[in-house]
């Protein structure tokens, strides 16, 4: 059994695009589980909340740093595998619209 992305998908003249496709894709899947894994482990391991005050112009502000403001990052993370894998599959769809494309020519 082999494990990796568009399996099925098969091309004759547009091999390389498929390569790219398939590391694209293997990309977006590595991205996604390590945001989903650094996510849940910064909520489970407790860093102290911490926090800074900064004065400008005669204003102060209170900066806080902990997990919470942590984890947006890898909700960013997440968003941006997910477009890896819109676009790995857009790849892959015309790699496999050439190949139908192509035995119906023959």
């Amino acid at each position: 059994m082999k494990f990796y992305p568009y399996q099925k998908v098969k091309s004759e003249n547009l091999k390389s695009l498929l390569f790219v496709a398939r590391f694209i894709a293997m990309l977006g899947y590595i991205l996604m589980a390590r945001s989903i894994l650094l996510f849940v482990i910064s909520f489970f391991v407790s860093a102290p909340v911490t926090s800074s005050v900064v004065e400008l112009s005669g204003y102060s502000f209170t900066n806080y740093d902990g997990p919470i403001e942590n984890s947006s990052d890898h909700v960013f993370t997440f968003i941006l595998s997910i477009i890896i894998l819109g676009i790995a599959g857009f790849l892959a769809s015309m790699v496999s619209i050439e190949d139908t494309l192509r035995k119906a020519g023959e």
